[in-house]
């Protein structure tokens, strides 16, 4: 990868660290995180709302997300071999601000796997619900064909009414 950085503490490349690396990746990974919660947030109203349309759409949108997500965590994959205590920071603030930022994006973690769980919970009684429906509909039309044919008199039974 072009702009992939050697993972060896204090190792510097074109004016940058590993841990300027690192830095970087976590705050992309935070703004992505950020971005994610708010799609989740939307697929909750979508969810209660029960617009699968719109919903099936946001889904789409949300896989991009995810895809990036788990690209940048390959990516950060490596520095979690690492010994945190050996990286070169050029700052304390910057090892300071990432160490924030990780913190962040572990709540922006939970916050999304809560709202999936409420919405998996949500489409779940959703299904049973119309499984629910459908069979009452299913049994009110045999219940209606059954009374039907009961009404419905023969034509046998016609003749010998008439004659």
């Amino acid at each position: 990868m072009k702009d992939a950085m050697p993972h060896n503490p204090g190792i510097v490349t074109e004016g940058r660290t590993s841990a300027d690396r690192l830095a970087e990746l976590v705050r992309r990974k935070q703004a992505c995180l950020a971005e994610l919660l708010g799609i989740c947030r939307r697929q909750w109203e979508l969810v209660e709302s029960g617009d699968v349309e719109g919903l099936l759409e946001l889904l789409a949108w949300k896989q991009r997300y995810l895809q990036e997500i788990q690209r940048l965590e390959t990516e950060l994959a490596p520095y979690r071999q690492d010994v945190p205590e050996s990286r070169s920071w050029r700052t304390e603030e910057a090892r300071r601000e990432t160490a924030g930022r990780l913190q962040d994006c572990r709540r922006l973690l939970a916050e999304i796997l809560e709202i999936e769980r409420h919405c998996e919970q949500r489409m779940t009684a959703r299904r049973e619900e119309i499984s629910r429906r459908l069979e009452g509909l299913q049994a009110a039309g045999e219940a209606s064909k059954a009374y039907a044919r009961q009404e419905r008199p023969d034509d046998e039974a016609d003749v010998l009414w008439e004659g």
